[in-house]
């Protein structure tokens, strides 16, 4: 996990990030010929502007650069917390949890209430201002409460991670796999 975190915060996940991209940009099918002239047209006109108002120095340090580094730190760190390190749990809340953010955490991290995910899973059509209110209307009921894997902080997120990597044998993963069926034996 540290090093894709590292990787991401460095800019070498850009690489594959751009790779996706790529893969993305070429598959644009299924849309008109005239809506891919204008998206391209726009992007093509934003960069002439910024390079005839002698801005290019601003295009990247304040969006190509965060795109590449900040960002895609970012993402990684929304993605374990959204859905990794939550074990022993077999119900329909297993693999999403929410976080509470801090208020640092609420303005780098998670701006716009992306911390409350589980709630985005259930009810995707509340609008993100209303997450907050709909969050402690779900906690107030017990089975949700008790059903659900919250955790305090994206730093907390972090924590459960590296404790259930501690946990985990690495050595002997093939205790847990089901034995092979025997297809000589009839």
């Amino acid at each position: 996990m540290a090093l894709l975190l590292l990787r991401d915060i460095s800019g070498i996940g850009a690489i594959y990030y751009l790779r996706l991209a790529l893969t993305l940009l070429s598959k644009d099918t299924g849309v008109s010929r005239g809506f891919l002239v204008v998206r391209y047209g726009y992007y093509v006109v934003m960069v002439a502007l910024f390079a005839y108002f002698g801005a290019i120095h601003l295009l990247l340090m304040y969006w190509f650069v965060p795109l590449f580094t900040w960002l895609m730190f970012i993402f990684r760190i929304r993605s374990i917390a959204e859905h990794f390190a939550i074990e022993g749990r077999s119900d329909a809340y297993a693999h999403t949890r929410s976080t509470r953010a801090t208020l640092l955490e609420q303005i780098f991290v998670a701006p716009l209430n992306v911390n409350y995910h589980i709630e985005h899973h259930f009810y995707p059509s509340v609008p993100f201002h209303r997450l907050p209110q709909l969050h402690r209307t779900l906690m107030s009921k017990a089975e949700f409460k008790d059903s659900v894997h919250v955790t305090h902080s994206y730093l907390g997120v972090l924590r459960e991670c590296i404790r259930g990597a501690e946990s985990y044998s690495w050595r002997d993963t093939t205790a847990e796999l089901a034995p092979e069926p025997d297809v000589h034996s009839t």
